[in-house]
C-alpha cells in the first residue's frame, strides 16, 4: 500500500465535518493491529490525505464489522498550511469556506478493511435505488458500456445547446475517471459537502469519500471505484462533472448576487431527475434553474423568447433566424445602434430591465456570438458592422446552429 503521496499542494485544504450518523464507537486508532501512530498525522500528511477540493461520496460496506474496517484520523492542531509554505485563504465560493471548514476528524480505511469490501456505490446510485421508477433505468446503464450509458444520460441535455455545450466542455477538461484520474491507496479525506443520506446500515456500511476534485484535476480511491458497477462509474463521473459544472456557475452568478452549489446536493438532485425515464426537456430546464445551473437563474422575468434564468431550447432557437429577418425587413434603414437596442431588449433585459450580458450563457453558441458582436461594436465602418452581421446571421440559419457544438 502506498503510504501516503509524495505531491505537496501548497493550498488551504479544506476537510469536511464528521457526517450525521456515524458510528462514534470508532477510537483514534486502528483496531486491527496498525501502528496506533498512524492514527495522528503530520500536517503534511493531513494535507497530501484529502487533495483539497470537492468531490463525490460512495456508500461503501464491507464484510466485516464498521470498528475493524475503518479507523478515525484526528489533524494535529494548526495543521492546516504545508510546513514552510503560506497559506490560501480562499475557495471556488464565498459558500465554501463557510460549508467546508476544518474538519476534527477524517476517515481511513484499515488494510484488512480495504481487503474487506463488499460493495461500494456512488451515493446518487444508492438513492435512486430507493426511488421507484429508476431501478429500471440503473439497470439499464448496467447492460451497456461506460460510454454508452454517459452519452445516453447525457443526451438529455442536447436540447438545451448552452447546457450541453457547458457539461461537454467540462468533461474534456477533467477526463475520464479511471483514465485521467489519479490513483492513490492512501485515503481520502472526507469533504463535508455531500448533504445529508439515510438508510445506510451504519453496523456494515460507510458514506465515504471516493473521488476529490481540485480545479481539473481528479483523485480517486481505487479500491472503492473498483467496486463500482457500470452503473457506479458513470454516475460518478457525472456527479463529479456537473458538480464543476455548478460551482463555475457560482463563479458567474455571484457577482450579481448569489450562487447555490456550497454542497454537492443540487448535483445530487439534477442527477436524479436525470435519471427519469422520458423527462422532457421543459422539465429538465425548470430544474437547471431551480437548482442553480444556469445564468440569473434566481430572476423570475417572463421574456420572449426565453424567461429569465432559464436555457434557450434548440426548438425556440430555430425561429430567431427568421424572427430577426423579419426585424430586418420591416427596418430597412437601421443602423448599428438600433439593432443592438432590438438585440438587447429580445436576449439581455433581466427582471429590473437592466442589461446583462451574462445572459447570453443561456443560450446557443452561435446566436450568443451574434448577440455578443452587436452589443461590444460601439462605433466604425457601419458597412463593415453589417458585412460581419449577416456573416453571423447567416450561421445562424445553419441546420447546426441551433444544437450542441461537441
Amino acid at each position: 500500500m502506498i503510504k501516503y503521496i509524495l505531491i505537496i499542494i501548497s493550498i488551504n485544504f479544506f476537510f469536511g465535518c464528521n457526517k450525521k450518523g456515524v458510528n462514534d464507537s470508532l477510537k483514534d486508532k486502528p483496531t486491527n493491529g496498525q501502528d496506533q501512530g498512524h492514527a495522528k498525522l503530520d500536517a503534511w500528511k493531513v494535507n497530501s490525505l484529502g487533495q483539497e477540493g470537492h468531490g463525490g461520496d460512495a456508500v461503501v460496506c464491507f464484510s466485516i464489522p464498521i470498528e475493524q474496517a475503518l479507523y478515525r484520523v484526528t489533524p494535529k492542531k494548526n495543521s492546516s498550511c504545508l510546513r514552510n509554505l503560506p497559506c490560501e485563504n480562499k475557495s471556488e465560493t464565498a459558500s465554501d469556506q463557510e460549508q467546508n471548514g476544518p474538519a476534527k476528524v477524517m476517515w481511513r480505511m484499515t488494510d484488512v478493511g480495504r481487503k474487506s469490501i463488499r460493495s461500494a456505490k456512488p451515493l446518487e446510485q444508492f438513492l435512486a435505488e430507493r426511488i421507484t421508477g429508476l431501478n429500471p433505468v440503473i439497470a439499464q446503464l448496467n447492460q451497456g458500456t461506460l460510454t454508452t450509458g454517459y452519452n445516453l444520460l447525457r443526451s438529455k441535455l442536447a436540447h438545451l445547446p448552452a447546457a450541453y455545450e457547458k457539461n461537454e466542455e467540462i468533461h474534456q477538461a477533467l477526463g475520464w475517471l479511471e483514465e485521467d484520474g489519479i490513483a492513490t491507496e492512501y485515503g481520502l479525506a472526507d469533504i463535508n459537502d455531500s448533504g445529508f443520506a439515510t438508510g445506510i446500515n451504519q453496523k456494515s456500511c460507510k458514506e465515504l469519500q471516493a473521488v476529490v476534485r481540485k480545479d481539473n484535476q481528479l483523485w480517486y480511491d481505487p479500491d472503492i471505484i473498483g467496486h463500482f458497477d457500470t452503473a457506479g462509474k458513470i454516475l460518478i463521473q457525472l456527479h463529479e462533472e456537473i458538480y464543476r459544472w455548478g460551482k463555475l456557475q457560482d463563479q458567474s452568478n455571484s457577482q450579481y448576487g448569489d450562487w447555490a452549489h456550497g454542497t454537492s446536493i443540487n448535483t445530487r438532485h439534477l442527477i436524479l431527475k436525470i435519471l427519469k425515464p422520458n423527462i422532457s426537456t421543459k422539465l429538465l430546464n425548470t430544474n437547471l434553474k431551480v437548482l442553480g445551473f444556469s445564468s440569473l437563474f434566481w430572476q423570475n422575468r417572463f421574456a420572449v423568447p426565453t424567461p429569465v434564468g432559464q436555457f434557450m431550447t434548440s426548438d425556440v432557437c430555430l425561429g430567431e433566424s427568421m424572427i430577426i429577418k423579419n426585424y430586418l425587413d420591416k427596418n430597412r434603414n437601421i443602423n448599428s445602434v438600433d439593432m443592438r437596442d432590438y438585440l438587447v431588449s429580445r436576449y439581455l433585459l433581466d427582471e429590473l430591465k437592466s442589461v446583462q450580458p451574462i445572459l447570453l450563457s443561456n443560450y446557443p453558441r452561435t446566436l450568443s456570438e451574434l448577440v455578443s458582436y452587436t452589443l461590444n461594436f460601439t462605433s466604425g465602418d457601419e458597412s463593415s458592422f453589417w458585412q460581419v452581421f449577416r456573416g453571423l446571421w447567416s450561421d445562424l440559419n445553419s441546420e447546426s446552429a441551433c444544437l450542441p457544438i461537441n
